[in-house]
């Protein structure tokens, strides 16, 4: 990589994991951490010191302001934003997470601190950003409904809006994110763990809207973790987005459910009857 992206030809030295090299005072041991989230990459421990320096794991975005600690930041801040990035840069790569982390909690190492290449470095806590990733990782679904869903006149918003309502009466967590106005990351923050995911698009030129499609190819190329999928969709006369959408996501082996409510233009009383029935189904379907 230091050849194709930067033009520059430096010594390499090909590490073992678990391979220790002696620089003095200190020595490095590299753990060798594959797919987090490159294919090459590792964490380095600084012996001595008991400092583990993870790369790409136990990340985070978030600008600290020139702050450097988790001791000296808003950790609440911080919660959100690694949970973001874990959404948008890990979600593929979820497995990887739980074996890193039970490889270096095999070792049985002492951890003063852990220096991930993003965010804060952990001092006072350092098992706090560990045990946040072991959470997030793991297969186990959240017991709320993410509604996905994009509008151009209006009208698919109104599906959106009272299928949203009709799932607040039954008590039902609803996280609902129009992908017009909301940036990616945190669209697949609150979808990548939902009990429920429902997507709601209006067709476009015979197409799902492109920004719907787009955030339906994060989901299936990030490799979301299964669970039911509901869809609803609005158009003006064929109505091919909501088709397309189903086929891309059966493909992908998702399995989307029925029923799949379809409104032209504005929902009627008849349409407004079958997000009661769609929003009784959901609920049904979500995690015990």
């Amino acid at each position: 990589m230091q050849k194709s992206f930067y033009d520059v030809d430096l010594e390499e030295k090909t590490v073992d994991d678990l391979e220790e090299l002696s620089i003095g005072k200190r020595t490095l041991q590299f753990v060798h951490a594959q797919f987090l989230h490159w294919p090459e990459t590792m964490m380095t421990y600084l012996v001595e010191d008991e400092i583990v320096f993870s790369c790409d794991a136990f990340g985070s975005f978030g600008a600290l302001n020139g702050k450097h600690f988790d001791d000296e930041i808003n950790m609440e801040m911080i919660e959100k934003e690694s949970r973001r990035y874990l959404s948008a840069i890990i979600t593929s790569y979820l497995r990887f997470v739980q074996r890193a982390i039970a490889k270096v909690k095999d070792l049985g190492i002492g951890i003063k601190m852990i220096a991930p290449s993003h965010g804060p470095i952990y001092r006072k806590d350092p098992m706090w950003v560990v045990n946040h990733y072991d959470q997030w990782s793991r297969d186990e679904l959240d017991k709320h409904v993410a509604i996905v869903y994009g509008s151009m006149y209006g009208f698919n918003q109104r599906t959106a809006l009272l299928l949203k309502k009709e799932l607040l009466e039954l008590d039902v967590e609803v996280r609902i994110h129009n992908v017009s106005y909301t940036e990616m990351s945190k669209v697949l923050v609150d979808s990548v763990r939902a009990g429920v995911l429902v997507i709601g698009t209006p067709t476009y030129d015979a197409h799902p809207f492109p920004k719907i499609w787009g955030y339906v190819n994060e989901v299936c190329g990030k490799r979301f973790p299964k669970r039911p999928i509901f869809l609803f969709g609005n158009m003006g006369w064929g109505g091919g987005g909501v088709r397309k959408l189903k086929a891309q996501l059966e493909d992908s082996r998702y399995q989307v459910m029925e029923p799949i409510v379809k409104v032209k233009a504005r929902p009627t009383e008849e349409n407004k009857a079958e997000i009661k029935k769609l929003a009784k189904t959901i609920a049904e379907q979500l995690p015990k």
